[in-house]
């Protein structure tokens, strides 16, 4: 009977959390809510570059965030799926495949 990595699944839970916790500042920042006192157009307005992108390139964040999480699900629910290996998560391939975007 296969058994849980504990490490891994500590990982996986912190990796869920820190996740929350930067969608959650994200939301604070782009209105400016506490404890951000200016919004993120008012910072960028005052500090002008030459390199400043429009305002519609920071949209690329929600496709980011969307893959994070969708990536998130899948490696959640690996906790709970076996294969002839044990869970999921512990398996090689899926391991390996972790870093084939690296490649891409």
């Amino acid at each position: 009977m296969a058994k849980h990595n504990i490490s891994l699944v500590i990982a996986i839970v912190l990796a869920l959390l820190f996740f929350i916790i930067t969608m959650v500042f994200t939301a604070l920042a782009g209105p400016g809510i506490y404890p951000f006192m200016e919004t993120t157009s008012n910072i960028s307005d005052e500090f002008v570059t030459q390199i400043t992108p429009a305002g519609w390139t920071f949209t690329i964040w929600s496709i980011i965030y969307i893959f994070l999480a969708s990536v998130l699900v899948y490696v959640l629910s690996g906790i709970f799926r076996k294969n002839a290996y044990g869970y999921v998560y512990c398996s090689r391939l899926f391991c390996h495949m972790d870093f084939l975007w690296l490649g891409a």
